[in-house]
């Protein structure tokens, strides 16, 4: 009888360690997923053109075209 208690004991510890460990994927996939949206190209008030139509900064800021570069007018 007590080892089946202990069993029973166990996979209750297990479940509540799976659903802890889903809730902290999520907040971790959620808070990258903002941080991605912050560092874009476009939230640093730049935009995706060819590097030769370019007449700001360069930057490597993601969120462009492969072809394409992001640029930003400083007096913008």
């Amino acid at each position: 009888m007590q080892k089946k208690a202990i069993a029973v004991n166990m996979m209750i510890l297990l479940t509540l360690a799976l659903i802890v460990f889903i809730i902290v994927g999520f907040l971790i996939a959620r808070s990258s997923s903002t941080y991605t949206k912050s560092t874009s190209c476009e939230s640093n008030n730049g935009k995706c053109v060819k590097a030769t139509e370019c007449n700001g900064k360069n930057s490597f800021l993601p969120g462009c075209k492969e072809d394409e570069v992001c640029c930003i007018n400083e007096g913008e």
